[in-house]
């Protein structure tokens, strides 16, 4: 039975089940990223009948693709365990200017990130940071932190309060400087 998609329906059934993989990775599912070229090359081959196994074979491929990649970006962020409840020196970039908070606390995201102290090693994803010891931080500084590192629920991976902050470099960005003396005036 031919069934007649646009392509637009057909992209939005892929990328759906993509989301879908990412959802099954994060639950903990993983997959070997071996299972990905034989659906690759049944996807392939049933593109010319544009039938029920199409649909079929575009949403297996988005998912083992979630999957795969989901399981990834799972492993990099399981690195963070290790360093829960610890002590830490972390060098990073800041996402955007750091605001002071309610509690007179430099508060900003970084990402970007590196540990220095207990032992070295690159971390994914973004932390905030709320802390003293620098009257201003600025997006796309290189910044130091040290402070403990807590677990923390959304967007970011973790946090770290009352931290000493550092600023090791500036920013070279020009629209980082021409963003910051218009908003000064």
């Amino acid at each position: 039975m031919k069934l007649r998609l646009r392509r637009t329906t057909l992209i939005s059934i892929g990328l759906g089940s993509f989301l879908a993989g990412l959802a099954l990775a994060r639950l903990g599912l993983e997959v070997n990223a071996v299972w990905i070229w034989p659906c690759l090359l049944l996807l392939l081959v049933s593109l010319k009948q544009k039938g029920v196994f199409l649909i079929i074979f575009i949403t297996v491929f988005g998912i083992l693709c979630g999957l795969v990649r989901g399981g990834q970006y799972m492993r990099e962020l399981a690195k963070y365990d290790s360093y829960y409840g610890q002590k830490i020196t972390i060098v990073g970039t800041p996402t955007d200017d750091g605001v002071y908070d309610s509690s007179s606390q430099l508060s900003f995201d970084m990402d970007h990130l590196e540990i220095t102290n207990p032992k070295h090693a690159k971390l994914a994803g973004k932390i905030g940071v709320k802390g003293f010891g620098e009257p201003a931080v600025y997006k796309g500084e290189r910044v130091e932190v040290s402070g403990k590192l807590f677990k923390t629920r959304g967007s970011k991976q973790a946090s770290i309060s009352f931290a000493q902050i550092n600023v090791l470099s500036g920013s070279d960005s020009f629209i980082n400087g021409a963003k910051r003396r218009f908003q000064a005036g």
